[in-house]
């Protein structure tokens, strides 16, 4: 019968990580393929985005065939999606601070089962990558970030669809970090729950592991 002791080594530890970051970084690529694969060759122009908006703001047009992906109505609709998606990044966040704080806390408390302490180590490890991505993608179009588009154009309708695009491809990073993130959290939970499973079967002499 194999141990916990036995199996949650260091080396089985920083393999397991190894491998957990590696197909980490192919669903990130591959989340990132599909949220822009749709509009190549023109995937700077966001097309698909752009019907998005509009298609949102007929449903609240009053005049739908007037509405264009230029036109206040899609406008409105880009800046509450915007808001939308900031205000769930910004739970979402704490919740990654509360469960890597706890993971933190349950690697010190494990002070007398080294494989306790390498375990929950390992899974707030793992997590990196996801909490990381999230707080990378909390971000701001700020005075400068305007500025560098306003100059590039001196007529006020081109400036403002650059404005506009800036907008939509911070849409795009938000969303893109969020799903990613939101990936993390929910594998981590169920981790968690296996864990926890398997350790009260164990605990009862239900389980095949002796922790």
């Amino acid at each position: 019968m194999v141990s916990a002791q036995q199996f949650i080594t260091f080396q089985n530890v920083l393999a397991a990580t190894s491998v957990v970051w590696y197909f980490t970084a192919v669903y990130y690529l591959e989340l990132r393929r599909q949220f822009r694969f749709p509009e190549y060759p023109f995937a700077s122009r966001y097309p698909l985005w752009r019907r998005r908006m509009k298609l949102y703001a007929r449903l609240q047009a009053t005049a739908p065939d007037n509405v264009s992906d230029r036109g206040p109505e899609a406008q409105e609709v880009l800046l509450g999606s915007l808001r939308k998606v900031e205000t769930r990044t910004a739970v979402l966040a704490a919740l990654w601070g509360v469960a890597l704080v706890g993971l933190a806390a349950l690697s010190l408390l494990q002070r007398n089962w080294q494989a306790g302490q390498l375990l929950m180590a390992a899974l707030a490890v793992w997590s990196v990558p996801y909490a990381a991505r999230l707080v990378l993608g909390i971000s701001q179009i700020d005075q400068l970030e305007t500025h560098k588009m306003m100059t590039r154009s001196s007529d006020d309708a081109a400036a403002a669809g650059l404005l506009q695009d800036q907008l939509i491809r911070d849409l795009f990073d938000k969303e893109l970090a969020f799903r990613f993130s939101a990936f993390g959290f929910r594998a981590l939970v169920v981790l968690l729950l296996a864990l926890a499973v398997l350790r009260f079967a164990a605990l009862g002499d239900l389980g095949a592991l002796r922790w």
